[in-house]
């Protein structure tokens, strides 16, 4: 990946060996990595950008992330016509709740501006991807984590991270 963003997961600290080894060779080969986390972390201390984001509020950045990129089409549109369904209720979905960075900044803390130039950044580097978390949604750690691991799968499948090079694979064994 050349674009990394982190939702409260401290991925070096937490994660395999195999995940560490991947973030690490990221960023020795200059992926940017961004983290949203109020704890300054250990990715955190390795991050380009660290954003002390108010607790519980990642959901509410990473849906105004989902509204820029659909807004701007800085979206993979062949990956998202070929290799998803639900793209229009989820467009039409931020956009009536008016899931906006500055709607995003009221709850999160996280200037829109800053909300708005990561999700650009993120939309026009290739490969991106958002660090999934290992806890979720097996077994939720706080009220809304269970749909911040759905915003962020549906952060990945925008910009073609889900089975490509740079972005996650699917483990097809257990």
């Amino acid at each position: 990946a050349r674009y990394i963003i982190s939702f409260g997961w401290d991925q070096p600290a937490k994660s395999k060996m195999y995940q560490l080894k991947g973030f690490l060779n990221a960023l020795e080969n200059g992926a940017k990595v961004v983290v949203f986390d109020p704890r300054y972390s250990v990715t955190a201390s390795k991050a380009h950008e660290w954003f002390p984001i108010k607790p519980g509020t990642d959901l509410a950045v990473a849906l105004a992330m989902i509204y820029v990129l659909i807004d701007e089409e800085l979206y993979d549109k062949e990956y998202v016509e070929q290799m998803t369904t639900g793209f229009e209720q989820i467009a039409e979905h931020v956009k009536k709740e008016g899931y906006t960075p500055q709607w995003a900044e009221k709850i999160s803390e996280v200037p829109a501006e800053d909300i708005t130039r990561i999700a650009r950044e993120f939309g026009k580097t290739r490969p991106a991807m958002v660090a999934l978390h290992k806890r979720d949604a097996g077994g939720p750690c706080y009220a809304n984590s269970f749909s911040l691991a759905q915003a962020e799968f549906i952060l990945n499948a925008l910009v073609g991270a889900i089975e490509r090079p740079g972005g996650h694979y699917m483990s097809r064994m257990p």
